[in-house]
């Protein structure tokens, strides 16, 4: 079974967002802040990384840098959720708000594909 790390701040849509992926099939993990979601990477391994670029603690570039620098962590593919458009992360699938569900399904499905059969 797949996990997919969501990191969000706005607790509405995380829980939102955890209970349509968890009857999608996927285990889910949740963090609300770039520390919270950094102490779960710490001991969990996600198969994605569902984040909201805005944060409370850090900016949500800042996140991604630092698990860019992890060796264990930067094999994890990422889908980021933004509403600037002016943003692009050079290999990271990139989703501007607003989001609609559909269009969260079909990223998550394109992602993890390639990234299951690596890890078949």
């Amino acid at each position: 079974m797949e996990t997919i790390l969501i990191i969000e701040d706005y607790r509405d849509l995380r829980d939102v967002l955890r209970d349509l992926l968890e009857l999608e099939g996927y285990r889910v993990i949740t963090a609300g802040s770039g520390r919270e979601a950094l102490s779960t990477l710490s001991s969990e391994r996600p198969t994605l990384i569902v984040m909201n670029l805005g944060l409370p603690d850090m900016s949500g570039l800042v996140l991604y840098e630092t698990i860019q620098m992890t060796e264990t962590l930067r094999r994890i593919p990422m889908i980021v959720m933004t509403g600037f458009t002016n943003i692009d992360i050079n290999g990271v699938k990139m989703l501007y708000k607003p989001v609609q569900w559909s269009q969260l399904r079909n990223a998550i499905a394109d992602v993890l594909e390639p990234a299951v059969q690596k890890l078949g």
